[in-house]
């Protein structure tokens, strides 16, 4: 019989989270559709967990220890984990999808800034089912209320962006809903989404990313309000930002990473782009030979921001 709730989370209680978790992640490690019982497990035990998780008596506490908790005397992975997991190998079983959300969900009304749900592998899950028309609509209502909690956290919003998230809100509004509730809370996300590009990306915080490392896809590389506000001042003393832009697309002094590269090749497009003069010192700077290195590059996502920074070059070299 499953838990009916309005008691305290006790020791016996917490040995049932500590169960269920072991007993999901033995089915989500795998494909869900490889034993006929498999399915119907998962929900079940996903479903003692919502009902643990659910009542309002000491709901904080006991949901911070779900996300953290362990089985196997902490040597497993944590209980938001397997939800995660759950979410990645759930397929097609969508009701199995909605319980592993609705789990999450309840994790993000206590503990929003843990680091274990400010996760790129939930921010990339949550970002793939906003953009697939096919779900149903109870999860991408949930889906979209995970997300609204969690864009209490700057860094939760500078993770989304990058992977189009503010583009699939637009397109979600556009589609009719026979649940308004949707519609609302893609109105309440955009309006957050919106306001982190807008007021992210000043030139201290680019500069301090471009000097000190790692390059990633925060919000400013794409901001066409920065580049527009702040394109001149890439020729503060002697140009030294450009210039360690350039010495990441160089990568002799420095190992760049792949994701570096790509980000550095958006930046020297849209320097172009924006500046009147960009392509002429961009040539000065003696650059033009190491982007066209990167039209042949072996990684996709490189290749795709070499030919746009390279298009970019030979606009402006016409205008």
């Amino acid at each position: 019989m499953l838990y009916q709730g309005g008691m305290n989370l006790g020791e016996d209680d917490i040995s049932l989270l500590e169960f269920a978790i072991k007993e999901c992640k033995k089915y989500v490690n795998d494909d869900l559709g490889s034993h006929p019982s498999a399915p119907m497990v998962v929900d079940t035990f996903l479903l003692l967990i919502q009902s643990l998780l659910q009542y309002p008596q000491n709901s904080s506490s006991h949901r911070e220890k779900f996300i953290q908790m362990s089985p196997n005397g902490g040597k497993g992975i944590s209980g938001i984990e397997v939800c995660i997991d759950t979410l990645h190998n759930g397929g097609s079983w969508f009701q199995i999808i909605y319980r592993a959300l609705n789990i999450i969900w309840l994790c993000t009304l206590s503990s929003p800034s843990n680091p274990l749900l400010l996760s790129k592998p939930l921010a990339q899950i949550l970002a793939d089912l906003l953009k697939k028309e096919e779900r149903k609509e109870k999860i991408i209502r949930m889906a979209v209320s995970i997300m609204i909690n969690l864009s209490s956290q700057a860094k939760f919003l500078d993770m989304i962006l990058p992977l189009g998230v503010l583009r699939s809100t637009q397109q979600n509004l556009l589609r009719v809903w026979s649940d308004p509730d949707i519609d609302e809370q893609l109105k309440v996300l955009l309006a957050k989404l919106q306001a982190r590009v807008d007021g992210k990306g000043t030139w201290d915080e680019y500069r301090k990313e471009v000097l000190q490392g790692p390059l990633d896809w925060t919000p400013a590389h794409r901001s066409k309000q920065f580049w527009s506000d702040n394109v001149n001042r890439f020729g503060d003393n002697d140009f030294m930002v450009l210039k360690s832009l350039i010495v990441v697309l160089q990568n002799k002094d420095r190992k760049s990473t792949p994701l570096e590269i790509s980000v550095v090749l958006n930046d020297l497009a849209m320097f172009m782009k924006h500046h009147s003069h960009g392509k002429q010192i961009l040539t000065s700077l003696n650059c033009k030979e190491v982007i066209l290195g990167y039209l042949i590059s072996d990684q996709d996502m490189i290749k795709r921001e070499a030919i746009v920074c390279m298009s970019e070059m030979l606009t402006a070299a016409m205008a």
